[in-house]
């Protein structure tokens, strides 16, 4: 029963944590192509941008470590989600629009129900591609 227990916990973090992305997705007005950048290498700004204030979100409403962050957006090194989570704070304590935007991401989080499921397959197509994203 414990490793059931810690199954579902699992899932149910993996779907918070799907949950958080879709949301930053559905704010950015992010199609799939533009979600499934947040899981490579590319360091586009805007997708750069995004992919800092997911991994900001996910690590404040979740229990997840930062090294389970990083596995998330495919990358090895725990150390880049500490520069993720430090870089959105930073800015958040310098700009209220910044604030204000992931504020009103967290809003939505709470009032909708958006489709966690789309992220968590383009999370693993991109996985499953292969691409080396460290």
């Amino acid at each position: 029963q414990s490793q059931e227990g810690s199954m579902i916990r699992q899932q149910n973090r993996a779907e918070s944590i799907d949950s958080i992305i879709a949301c930053v997705c559905e704010y950015a007005g992010l199609d799939h192509h533009g979600a499934a950048q947040l899981f490579m290498k590319t360091r586009v700004k805007n997708i750069s941008e995004l992919r800092k204030i997911s991994a900001y979100l996910i690590r404040k409403h979740t229990h997840s470590t930062l090294t389970d962050i990083a596995n998330v957006f495919n990358r090895t090194d725990h150390t880049t989600c500490i520069h993720w989570v430090k870089w959105t704070e930073s800015h958040m304590n310098r700009c209220d629009l910044f604030r204000n935007s992931i504020n009103r991401i967290e809003n939505m989080r709470q009032l909708l129900q958006v489709d966690s499921n789309k992220i968590r397959v383009i999370r693993e197509r991109v996985r499953d591609m292969g691409e080396d994203n460290d």
